[in-house]
């Protein structure tokens, strides 16, 4: 009966999701200074699935602390990476794909943070929520893009520096080349998996 009853209580702790789990994490944000139509290209938010997600909307993105925020939908599998755009149109016209959702969470200027929630619980972050204004900090990304490091993640409500890679102001070398651009930001690239060295 102690061993079975010790397999329940293991079982419970294995299946039970704790405060600030998440299947979900931020891996990269673009933000660039391409004028299309009305707006500016890229802006956008990478997401990546580290289990299969059965309800989407159990999450939301918030930009900076001005209240703006993108409610997600759907179902997602393991390892997937979705993408969040400002506008659908814009984004296709840099990445040449369709973003999977499209909200104010997207409408980046380069230097705010970006939250995500699971059931209004903070689970990962990009940036210091508290900084209204990012231009100067060491996380600044604009005209440019940040990229989660491989293996890395989620860091709940307390951003890491060290976790990401920042590459401000790679947009501004070639604005008429949208090709060389996009090849610029390491897009579906992040892993749970550690790379593995070099063979001499």
């Amino acid at each position: 009966h102690f061993i079975m009853l010790l397999l329940a209580l293991v079982t419970a702790f294995l299946t039970t999701r704790v405060a600030g789990q998440t299947d979900l994490i931020i891996t990269g944000v673009a933000h660039g200074p391409l004028p299309v139509s009305d707006t500016e290209i890229p802006q956008a938010i990478e997401l990546y699935a580290i289990n299969p997600i059965a309800n989407l909307s159990e999450y939301a993105l918030g930009s900076g602390n001005d209240g703006q925020e993108t409610i997600l939908q759907g179902t997602a599998d393991a390892r997937q990476f979705l993408y969040v755009a400002n506008d659908a149109a814009s984004f296709n016209s840099f990445f040449f794909f369709t973003p999977d959702f499209v909200g104010t969470a997207a409408a980046l200027n380069g230097s705010e943070a970006i939250e995500l929630f699971r059931q209004g619980e903070v689970v990962d972050v990009f940036g210091n929520i508290t900084i209204n204004n990012g231009a100067g900090t060491p996380w600044n990304y604009v005209d440019g893009w940040a990229y989660r490091r491989d293996t890395t993640g989620p860091d709940n409500d307390t951003f890491v520096l060290s976790n990401w890679i920042l590459a401000p102001d790679v947009f501004l070398t070639a604005e008429t080349n949208l090709d060389v651009d996009v090849e610029s930001f390491p897009i579906s690239t992040y892993s749970r998996i550690p790379s593995q060295p070099t063979p001499a």
